[in-house]
């Protein structure tokens, strides 16, 4: 799918339409969780010291490290979040099938309802259990085998099922990244350390100049928008991101006016406040430290 395409819906904050599923932007009651994304959707496999995990395709390699590596967890269960927060009322799965792992995702038909739905996520829940690794699959393999069974007949009755190979999977991680500002590049290693050391260092000197918590920000933009916070909680974190970046850009500019009409000369050309929008990296803060409306002021 291409970026042009998801960007028409993100635009108006609408769904992004993808072989029958819709990938919705994640709001902003979820924010904090959207914003530690990128530890789970930006992970540079090639790093990985254990030797049967390089190679893995992406969601296949989250899985068995997941399963292999209970440090490992929180970002697995991040990963986990996000997809349920992007798919909504529908529901996802990863499983195997000859060998592959797929993604499943189950679309509800009119024929569904919240008893069925019960029953079939506690039999689903049961099945994650007993196929979580290898020597699970092969102890239970006859009960493993008849909840399969009874899981797609209950499935056929309740949902349209999707299956996604791992190219699909890559296209809807791409989709999920762009619709929620989430970074997904990946570093090469040596810049990332020296990203991320320069990174601790600069949210150590923002901790001593206080800065603002999410419900700061949140009050900023509710303030900037005649509303109560309460009435922007549906507000997507892509449009929350870009309203707070425009009050902070438009807030610049206008002192720097301000200062240029009284006889301030700066290095550069002010710039109009309305310009295209950047989404903040996990490290914009390191690569850009030192940037403040002071220093375009000429010497």
């Amino acid at each position: 799918m291409e970026i042009y395409e998801i960007a028409n819906q993100a635009i108006f904050d609408e769904p992004v339409l993808y072989k029958g599923i819709k990938i919705y932007p994640i709001t902003i009651k979820y924010y904090q969780i959207v914003k530690s994304a990128s530890q789970a959707f930006a992970i540079n496999i090639a790093d990985e010291t254990d030797l049967s995990l390089i190679g893995l395709p992406y969601m296949e390699y989250l899985m068995k490290k997941a399963s292999g590596d209970p440090e490992f967890m929180p970002i697995w269960n991040i990963f986990n979040c996000v997809l349920e927060l992007s798919f909504r009322e529908q529901i996802f799965s990863f499983r195997y099938e000859k060998d592959f792992l797929k993604l499943i995702v189950a679309v509800p038909t009119e024929k569904y309802n919240e008893e069925a739905m019960c029953v079939y996520k506690e039999k689903l829940s049961l099945y994650n259990e007993l196929t979580v690794d290898d020597f699970h699959k092969i102890l239970n393999e006859i009960q493993i085998s008849q909840i399969k069974a009874e899981l797609d007949s209950m499935a056929n009755d309740l949902f349209v099922v999707h299956t996604f190979d791992d190219n699909d999977f890559e296209e809807i991680k791409k989709i999920i990244c762009y619709l929620n500002d989430i970074d997904d590049t990946i570093y090469d290693t040596k810049w990332e350390a020296e990203l991320k050391k320069t990174s601790d260092i600069m949210a150590k000197i923002n901790r001593q100049n206080n800065p603002p918590a999410f419900e700061d920000l949140v009050d900023a933009v509710a303030f900037s928008l005649r509303k109560l916070p309460c009435e922007i909680m549906d507000m997507t974190v892509r449009r929350f991101d870009r309203y707070l970046d425009l009050e902070i850009e438009k807030e610049n500019y206008r002192i720097c006016k301000q200062a240029e009409l009284s006889g301030t000369e700066f290095k550069t050309p002010l710039k109009h406040w309305l310009r295209a929008y950047k989404p903040k990296g996990r490290y914009s803060h390191a690569q850009n430290s030192g940037g403040g409306v002071q220093e375009v002021f000429k010497e």
